[in-house]
């Protein structure tokens, strides 16, 4: 009796170890990806997604960005767009094969000025999310847009799990970026006047 107890709880625990082991590699996985994005996030790629900006200026709180800033005709800093990492805003992009950390610069018209896939883990090749093709589809392309996939963004056949996400991602964190700060500042000098 006490065989069959041991072996009982052997496979249970060994069962729950199988169950359990896809979660912490998943998890694992995503924090990994998650600090090769942090590390790759540096002024040279603030300046490749925002190129008007000089200088930047970390903002925290719920919505975390970057705020890059140029100088004026006064000689003082203005604005000039903001940086952000999509899933900092809550657009995740969960391509075939995982999170897709996404940099994205839009200036304050709220048109995206440029966008860098961080890291990813899906399709390399002529069908690859990171070609300049994929990338270069956004700059100029205002928050009003579809950033839909056979509306104004083309798919890459063989890649379109990824591409929808990564679409998506781009949108709804540009969108979220403009409604928290172009929408209050616009209504912010709108009581000034």
């Amino acid at each position: 009796m006490r065989k069959l107890t041991w072996m009982l709880a052997s496979c249970s625990a060994i069962g729950l170890l199988l169950v359990l082991t896809p979660a912490l590699v998943l998890d694992t996985h995503a924090a990994m990806q998650s600090s090769a994005a942090r590390m790759a996030l540096n002024d040279k790629s603030y300046r490749e997604v925002l190129p008007r900006a000089e200088t930047f200026e970390k903002e925290g709180g719920l919505y975390k960005h970057i705020r890059g800033y140029a100088r004026g005709a006064d000689g003082e800093n203005e604005l000039v767009g903001f940086v952000f990492l999509t899933k900092d805003l809550g657009a995740r992009a969960r391509g075939y094969n995982g999170l897709i950390p996404i940099l994205v610069g839009m200036d304050l018209r709220g048109r995206i000025s440029g966008v860098i896939i961080m890291k990813h883990y899906e399709p390399y090749g002529y069908r690859c999310i990171n070609r300049p093709e994929y990338r270069e589809q956004f700059e100029d392309k205002s928050i009003f847009d579809a950033f839909e996939i056979g509306v104004d963004i083309d798919a890459y056949s063989g890649a379109t799990i990824t591409t929808v996400a990564a679409t998506k991602s781009i949108r709804h964190a540009a969108r979220r970026m403009a409604r928290e700060f172009l929408a209050k500042k616009s209504k912010s000098q709108e009581n000034q006047e």
